[in-house]
């Protein structure tokens, strides 16, 4: 029992100075066109992002985003969250993404990350990923894995963010 609670303390520490440091990381990225993008470039201060990991082969993945992309066009978008979905199963061949993508009507952004740099820059095990980051560039929320409803969980994290930045 110590040992679980000394592991949950240092996880909750390392995310804590990964928050206060600002949390995106360097690397680039590619777009559905084919050019090149820095991971900065996309997570813009002054906006609250969802970032969501994500494969293409993964069935959970793609139940994942259609979720996310439902409550983020009902509830969020006008409320100007961004959300960002990046492609992390592409080692060679990534042209599929784009007819997924345009397929599934996803209207959010979406990139590559080619060889795993942005993955592996933001410690992202396991996927769906769902990172929730403030105006700031701060971690306020992150979710490893699937579990049908946690959509709704992280919207209401959202706007719960939303309401205490305007006290």
């Amino acid at each position: 029992m110590k040992k679980l609670t000394v592991s949950i303390a240092l996880i909750c520490i390392i995310y804590f100075l990964n928050a206060q440091n600002g949390y995106i990381q360097k690397a680039k990225l590619k777009t559905l066109d084919g050019g090149t993008i820095s991971a900065e470039q996309i997570i813009e201060p002054g906006a609250l992002t969802i970032l969501v990991f994500w494969k293409s082969c993964s069935a959970k993945c793609i139940d994942n985003l259609e979720a996310m992309h439902e409550i983020w066009k009902d509830i969020l978008e006008d409320k100007g969250v961004k959300m960002i979905a990046i492609c992390t199963d592409c080692v060679g061949s990534w042209t599929h993404v784009r007819p997924l993508v345009n397929g599934n009507s996803w209207e959010f952004e979406t990139y590559i990350d080619v060889n795993c740099d942005l993955k592996r820059a933001m410690s992202v095990t396991n996927v769906p990923c769902t990172i929730i980051i403030d105006q700031s560039q701060n971690l306020i929320c992150r979710y490893d894995g699937y579990c049908l409803g946690i959509e709704t969980i992280l919207c209401e994290e959202i706007q719960d963010h939303m309401f205490a930045s305007l006290d």
